[in-house]
């Protein structure tokens, strides 16, 4: 990218190279931990011996935090100093502005804090890392195993040869979304947890919970530490009334004539929804959110300008459209004041959010109050009051209710936006800009150890699952995603779905795996009958075989996968190999 056009975008996003503000409210670190912890001292090193000895010499005093983790090594050693001995618990904190916001650390950082960490563990000192972001503590151990797995992914990505080479942007791209997509398996926090538990990379990868947030970042996570530039999005699915994680990576590869941004969707392990070109979905999902940890409202700071640094030779009509909608995130109308919602109307929703809580049922009067706040429905308000308490809880937030209206005033204000600008979720135009290669996923496999076979078997199988989801989105009335498959287009999966079609027209041939097995499941009950013969029977046997087999392959290439991951990635280092 030219250094005019990479100007033009980077204007856009703010001024004095600052990314787009998120208007997210922001409390000021020693507040956040006054109100968490009861005798607590904030030290900045840049502290003298005289100031450190006043502060750290009261006997009621029960924390220390560090504004920054990685402070100077003489400074830790020296508050070490002065607290050795006594029953002081210490937090490193880890700023929320940050790239590091989700205690994620490149390898050099990840030594260091451990480094720093360890002068207080090895004087039996209680010492933890907080993120401010997410509002939790984690241990070192937590810390350093959730960075360790992830250089192992990324180093798996980046060690795969085929023919001898390494992989080129499409096939990292594939690899790194068939493992993520397939190793997890999307659940939920549980209620009395808080949401980063599905959300935050730590939680995700140290545990056994995660949502669309938690899949957009491991996704752009890997990619990006493999070479190929991609930002966390967020959507607003009209279909579903939610918002939606997913990621844009810029995919600019020769060898398979790719060149592009995607959109691509790693909670659905569907790929026919994750190789959509950047011009197909701009033109619905127009309220994609640039905020300033680049895009979506959750997870690592990923700055929006490092991006755009990253997307060299990316074609005009793309570049066009990623100013368009950088432009419109801008629009977003500021958070509603006191004195716009009203007192009366302030107490009124004080009371309704009271009521949720203690599981009381709502009046209808309640139910239309909160509905010309531009909730989609009663269930998605409630939805959100749970999700606040719980940050508030987790945060030991005095007042709650009132931090978790704020919260619901100030999301209520953004689903205006999103109601002015969604529009129908069917995509009316589809293109090939920057299109799936069925070789270059058999290349994945391939690297991956299995025989071409196999990874034209493998490869196949996710390919067929793709396109059946596209068949049955057609008979949803409300699926999260309608492509309007009589468009002109070249779009692989698109066009495979149209060539099936046609087949069965003339050949009876069912596309998906349900409609193969009833026909199978029916054949053989009319063979056991006596209605159908055996030669008959072995004709349609051989005519679904294949249909049911793929079912089977598609099963074996998930579970390769998770054995592939839990051996070379999240069992490696730990001890358990």
């Amino acid at each position: 990218m030219s250094a005019k056009k990479y100007n033009s975008l980077k204007n856009i996003s703010g001024k004095n190279n600052k990314t787009i503000d998120a208007k997210e409210p922001s409390n000021d670190l020693k507040s956040i931990i006054s109100s968490t912890y009861r005798t607590s001292v904030v030290l900045n090193g840049a502290e003298s011996d005289e100031t450190l000895k006043a502060l750290l010499s009261s006997e009621n005093l029960d924390n220390i935090v560090f504004s920054n983790c990685f402070l100077d090594e003489a400074f830790y050693k020296k508050v070490a100093s002065f607290i050795d001995g006594k029953n002081i618990k210490v937090l490193f904190s880890v700023a929320e502005e940050g790239e590091n916001s989700d205690c994620i650390f490149n390898e050099r950082q990840t030594k260091t804090l451990a480094d720093n960490v360890n002068i207080f563990l090895s004087l039996g000192t209680q010492t933890e890392i907080y993120s401010k972001f997410n509002g939790q503590t984690y241990s070192l151990d937590k810390v350093l195993e959730a960075n360790r797995k992830l250089f192992e992914w990324a180093k798996l990505i980046n060690s795969a040869r085929v023919d001898g080479r390494e992989l080129s942007p499409l096939e990292k791209y594939l690899y790194a979304f068939i493992t993520v997509s397939n190793y997890y398996e999307y659940s939920m926090e549980n209620a009395d947890e808080s949401p980063s538990v599905s959300r935050a990379l730590v939680n995700v990868l140290t545990g056994d919970k995660i949502v669309c947030v938690g899949f957009a970042e491991m996704l752009s996570s890997v990619l990006n530490m493999v070479g190929v530039p991609c930002i966390k999005a967020s959507v607003f699915m009209e279909s579903a009334k939610t918002g939606h994680a997913v990621c844009l990576p810029y995919i600019n590869d020769g060898l398979y004539n790719c060149n592009g941004i995607v959109y691509s969707d790693p909670t659905s392990k569907n790929l026919a929804y994750s190789m959509i070109a950047l011009k197909d979905f701009a033109s619905v999902f127009s309220n994609i959110s640039f905020v300033q940890n680049g895009l979506g409202s959750d997870g690592k700071r990923t700055l929006l300008n490092d991006y755009l640094q990253k997307l060299k030779n990316l074609p005009k009509e793309d570049l066009d459209i990623l100013t368009k909608l950088i432009q419109e995130s801008k629009s977003e109308p500021d958070v509603l004041t006191f004195e716009e919602i009203g007192e009366e109307n302030y107490q009124t929703f004080n009371d309704i959010i009271k009521k949720v809580l203690e599981d009381k049922k709502l009046s209808e009067l309640e139910v239309n109050f909160v509905m010309k706040y531009n909730f989609p429905n009663i269930d998605a308000f409630k939805e959100e009051v749970y999700r606040h308490s719980k940050l508030a809880t987790m945060q030991n937030q005095k007042n709650f209710r009132e931090v978790i209206l704020d919260h619901i005033l100030h999301n209520t204000q953004r689903a205006v936006y999103r109601h002015k600008h969604t529009r129908d979720d069917t995509l009316t135009k589809l293109s090939g800009t920057a299109d799936f290669s069925q070789e270059a996923l058999v290349n994945v496999f391939r690297s991956m150890g299995k025989p071409e076979l196999v990874a034209r078997k493998f490869t196949s199988a996710f390919i067929a699952k793709a396109i059946e989801e596209l068949c049955k989105s057609e008979e949803y009335v409300h699926p999260m995603y309608k492509l309007n498959l009589k468009a002109p287009t070249t779009n692989f999966f698109v066009q495979r779905l149209k060539e099936l079609q046609q087949a069965t027209k003339t050949q009876q041939i069912p596309i998906t795996f349900e409609e193969a097995s009833k026909a199978y499941y029916e054949a053989r009950i009319d063979y056991k009958l006596g209605k159908i013969s055996k030669e008959s029977f072995e004709d349609i046997e051989k005519m679904y075989d294949e249909k049911i087999e793929v079912e089977d392959d598609a099963q074996n290439a998930k579970s390769f996968i998770k054995e592939e991951l839990n051996k070379k990635v999240m069992d490696k280092g730990s001890g358990k190999e």
